[in-house]
């Protein structure tokens, strides 16, 4: 038992979770290798964290947190708004008597709504601008044409242009309702100084139950304050006044090709082909607008500097670099009557670029879910969504062995490159780059042991490093790490469908039993159709950072990981087998 915090420190050494009255303790090794520990007690709207369980038990604290509804209730910070997207229409067909048919129309969306994020007047302070912006009164004009030609019995024609809107964002719009600053406030120690050390009687608790104004069990009065008074610079989530609704222009062709071979089975073959571009002319991306560039790293990219409390932001949904995205698909099939086989094989290539990767519904993920050099800047590149080569290949084959009761068998199979992924740095980078996020900064590689931009600490092993290094084509000395360079492992996988028809309880009626086996490769064999990919937000990072550049203004490279950019998705990597009936009447 060690003074009034009521703990037994004993039992808290070397377990992960303490459970001790209504506080869950974790205590958890961020860095197993040089044993520095972290302990979380989470109160119901605060959280306490200390370096060590020696200050925890001298009541020493190193960050605090404290989030609650201004009103000091909790159930105050739930939020609901209303708004409608009024869509209008018109649209002609003309059919010509050479086969040619002409499709046009134009579509207009058009929002509107009643409701505004409560107006929080610390961010208008800040910023020049009011949070309360919403898509009300936005609206998109969408011209479309689209043209197909029958130039024969065997070959016919498509191709269209078009306007579209790119989807509803009814989800981000709602980043501005559930984080106005003031319904949902988040008050931590790095925007509020820390309060002293918990034990000396220096600091006043309320909201303790009983109203003993115990340490951890209650919150420090001044954070109580600051929340209740609005003097809080809580986070906020607005949308730029000038936003403008995302839109793509998107251009199509394609044709659809009936022809036969030379032999006996050469008859009854389609080729489809097609080719879709999108050139995207407004998409949305976030920017953290709490911080403003203040330095330059060695490598050249902007160092940030928060305006106001380094763990609090100010992020403004606005409009990002504009994109584009090629595919190019083709699929020939052919069907067997007589036997009651088809078969179909399809590939598909996609190039696709953007901004920002809209990763979350969170405005806070969203901006740090993108793997980059200047976080309010995103340049246009390789998606995150991108899966550059797809093949996919089928055949059925079905019969009546008795009556009209058929017996179906469904092979399905898919070959695919999966999406890359970017190697950043870790450790404590963001305190380097002033950012939020320490794992999606681009990583630079050195030119070797004697790169002037770079200090290898004591435990960085080099030697490893660059051998990682030269081995990943993604990476070249000298230079930072693209994002998205990495392109992704293939996956190969085949499907399994069975079923077997039988006669129902009554005329007309069927009973049917079947049998799916999804990835039946790796009930095969454990090594076959399993799926690797990058880790959410598809960032590897290899080298621990530093907190601050050394005396020279150089990089400390404290740690090289060496790490597989990608894992087992194991979910998908296993087989799953159904077995079922189904009735039909």
């Amino acid at each position: 038992q060690s003074n009034e915090l009521n703990y037994d420190v004993t039992t808290l050494r070397g377990v992960l979770n303490y459970q001790w009255d209504d506080h869950l303790f974790t205590v958890g090794a961020e860095r197993l290798e040089y044993n520095i520990f972290n302990l979380f007690a989470q109160h119901t709207e605060g959280q306490w964290e200390f370096d060590s369980i020696d200050d925890f038990e001298n009541g020493v604290l190193e960050t605090f947190f404290y989030g609650n509804a201004a009103s000091g209730d909790p159930n105050d910070i739930s939020e609901e708004f209303k708004y409608a997207i009024n869509t209008f229409f018109v649209q002609d067909e003309l059919v010509f008597d050479n086969g040619v048919t002409v499709t046009a129309g134009l579509r207009f969306d058009y929002y509107t709504s009643d409701d505004e994020p409560r107006f929080n007047q610390n961010f208008v302070d800040r910023n020049g601008f009011p949070n309360t912006k919403t898509f009300d009164g936005e609206g998109l004009v969408q011209p479309r044409l689209g043209i197909s030609w029958d130039y024969s019995d065997v070959l016919s024609l498509r191709g269209g242009i078009g306007l579209y809107s790119g989807g509803n964002p009814n989800v981000w719009l709602s980043n501005s309702f559930s984080n106005d600053g003031i319904s949902n406030i988040q008050q931590n120690s790095f925007a509020l100084p820390l309060p002293g050390n918990l034990l000396d009687g220096s600091v006043t608790f309320l909201n303790d139950e009983g109203g003993q104004g115990r340490p951890i069990y209650g919150i420090p009065a001044e954070y109580i304050d600051a929340v209740e008074n609005g003097t809080a610079n809580s986070t906020v989530n607005a949308i730029d006044p000038n936003i403008d609704l995302p839109s793509s222009w998107k251009y199509s062709a394609g044709f659809t090709y009936d022809f036969d071979l030379p032999g006996m089975w050469g008859q009854g073959y389609r080729l489809d082909a097609d080719a879709l571009f999108t050139d995207i002319k407004a998409s949305f991306a976030v920017q953290d607008i709490s911080r403003v560039v203040s330095g330059t790293a060695p490598d050249g990219r902007p160092i940030y500097t928060p305006t106001f409390g380094s763990r609090t932001n100010d992020f403004l949904l606005t409009n990002g670099a504009e994109g584009s995205e090629l595919v190019l698909s083709a699929a020939l099939s052919k069907s067997y009557d007589d036997l009651g086989i088809d078969w179909s094989f399809a590939y598909a290539y996609v190039d696709a670029e953007n901004s920002a990767s809209q990763v979350s519904a969170v405005a806070f993920s969203n901006y740090t879910g993108t793997a980059t050099t200047d976080p309010n800047n995103l340049p246009v590149t390789t998606s995150n969504y991108e899966i550059p080569h797809r093949f996919t290949a089928k055949i059925s084959w079905e019969k009546a062995f008795f009556g009209d009761y058929f017996t179906r068998a469904t092979l399905f199979g898919s070959a695919y490159q999966g999406p890359p992924q970017s190697f950043t740095f870790g450790g404590d980078a963001g305190d380097v780059f002033g950012d939020v996020n320490d794992f999606r900064n681009l990583l630079y590689v050195p030119t070797g042991v004697d790169d002037p931009l770079v200090e290898f600490g004591p435990d960085f092993d080099t030697e490893a490093f660059f051998a990682y290094v030269d081995g990943q084509a993604a990476l070249t000395r000298g230079q930072i790490a693209g994002r998205n360079t990495d392109k992704g492992q293939w996956t190969n996988q085949f499907d399994l469908f069975l079923e077997q028809e039988f006669p129902g309880a009554l005329d007309g009626h069927k009973t049917k039993a079947f049998l799916t086996i999804e990835n039946i490769g790796n009930l095969i064999n454990d090594d076959w159709g399993q799926v690797h990919e990058a880790s959410f937000f598809q960032t590897t990072s290899i080298v621990d950072l530093a907190g601050d550049l050394n005396a020279n203004g150089q990089y400390v490279y404290e740690e090289f990981r060496d790490r597989d950019p990608e894992s087992r998705i194991t979910d998908q990597s296993f087989w799953n087998m159904r077995i079922g009936v189904r009735y039909e009447f």
